[in-house]
């Protein structure tokens, strides 16, 4: 490894040191080029070379004209495990299922624990958006996608929230498989799901999105051995 490469990788820590010390929020804009160069003691190259590392990374993200902003999901990649790798889809797909089946329910058990009035409110907004898109035949993916990354975060757990990525694509491939078969099903058991999270009813929560995985699971090994 170079020399400039390694002063690039040095910075780069730098940068996320200030990031943490002035703390930066996502969505906060980073400071110029060059208060950068100024505060690190480094040319403008190197501070170029060591924001491209920190976007390969998602911890930055560049908005072309404005400016250098911390990523909304610091750190997260859409594809951490390099399942878009894998060949055997199908296999994948059912123990990306498999693992959510041992995740999902207790992450909605704790979800009733801990949610708060605001979060139970966006999650039932949620539930009607969801419907009415499954009642007019549209596409649900991002509304279910954010259904299911507001009730990890309810967990208020930092390591479940950080699971997102794969929870978000075993929802995708569900949807792409079985949106047309499991539509009842899964207007129910989403509200069983959020009514069980607002009465605080951490069993009912659980019981409800075990049955949600099972119904997936269920329809997704009907469909793959058609």
């Amino acid at each position: 490894m170079n020399k400039t490469k390694l002063l690039a990788d040095s910075v780069a820590d730098q940068i996320n040191d200030l990031i943490k010390d002035r703390q930066l929020h996502p969505g906060d804009k980073l400071p110029s080029e060059m208060e950068l160069m100024e505060a690190l003691n480094v040319g403008r190259g190197t501070v170029r070379e060591a924001v491209k590392i920190l976007v390969s990374r998602n911890v930055l993200v560049i908005k072309r004209g404005i400016g250098t902003f911390v990523s909304e999901h610091t750190g997260q990649i859409d594809d951490p495990l390099g399942f878009n790798y894998v060949e055997d889809k199908e296999k994948l797909f059912l123990d990306t299922l498999e693992l959510r089946s041992w995740i999902e329910p207790n992450m909605a058990k704790c979800a009733a624990k801990t949610a708060s009035d605001e979060q139970i409110s966006e999650l039932k907004k949620l539930c009607d958006v969801i419907e009415a898109q499954l009642k007019e035949n549209k596409d649900h993916t991002q509304a279910d996608i954010k259904f299911h990354t507001l009730i990890a975060n309810c967990t208020d757990n930092l390591v479940i929230s950080n699971l997102i990525p794969i929870i978000s694509v075993g929802v995708t491939t569900s949807i792409s498989l079985t949106q047309s078969i499991l539509k009842e099903e899964t207007i129910h058991t989403h509200r069983e799901i959020v009514n069980c999270i607002a009465a605080h009813d951490e069993q009912g929560a659980y019981n409800a999105m075990k049955k949600h995985i099972d119904d997936n699971q269920r329809c997704a090994k009907k469909m793959i051995q058609k």
